[in-house]
């Protein structure tokens, strides 16, 4: 684990007090929630004292998102952990090809599988105009002066596919690119997407 209390100018390791590899992040609206192999699990109300967090899954967990009032871990085997108002975790199967998960402005949308959800516990798959959709990564944008939120979801062969239904309806774009996509961010203004010739190791 890093963290840097200055904006990113420094960082510092912090010990996580596991031996795995943890490969997700979020901030949950009250602390940092780390996570990774083996369903390893970590709290952080600073992210720099951590304590373990028991999900009942010993499965890889692959992402989290979080809209700060609930929380969604996403696990290698298809799984969907949200958290609940009593501070446990409800669990439910979504689809096992899930790599990704944000949070859109309304809603939780995947990437991999096409899933969407606005409670975090019932899902429903999305319908799919085109072919050849093989998603990596997810995350929100904007349309219309952020009017409307927009899904975008990048994957193998510069598939870049997009949503303005809440992930309800996807839309395959030109992406002008044959190289795999890794993951994206976007301001106000525009919408940036990476990737290279390599699937990154897991």
């Amino acid at each position: 684990i890093l963290r840097s209390g200055d904006g990113g100018d420094t960082w510092a390791t912090i010990p996580s007090g596991v031996d795995v590899e943890l490969r997700a992040v979020a901030w949950t609206g009250d602390g940092f929630l780390a996570a990774g192999d083996g369903g390893s699990a970590l709290v952080s109300a600073d992210g720099a004292d951590w304590a373990p967090l028991d999900l009942g899954t010993e499965e890889d967990i692959v992402a989290i998102a979080s809209n700060r009032t609930t929380t969604v871990v996403m696990t290698a085997d298809g799984a969907a952990y949200t958290s609940t108002s009593d501070g446990g975790w409800k669990r439910r199967y979504v689809d096992r090809d899930i790599r990704d998960i944000a949070w859109i402005g309304d809603r939780f949308v995947t990437a991999g599988g096409l899933y969407f959800s606005l409670d975090g516990q019932d899902w429903r798959y999305s319908q799919v105009h085109g072919s050849g959709l093989e998603t990596r990564a997810v995350g929100p944008a904007w349309y219309d002066s952020r009017a409307i939120p927009v899904a975008i979801a990048v994957g193998d062969g510069g598939t870049i596919a997009s949503s303005r239904e809440g992930g309800e309806h996807w839309r395959l774009a030109n992406s002008a690119t044959g190289l795999d996509l890794f993951g994206l961010a976007a301001s106000d203004a525009a919408v940036v997407a990476v990737g290279g010739t390599h699937v990154p190791s897991s």
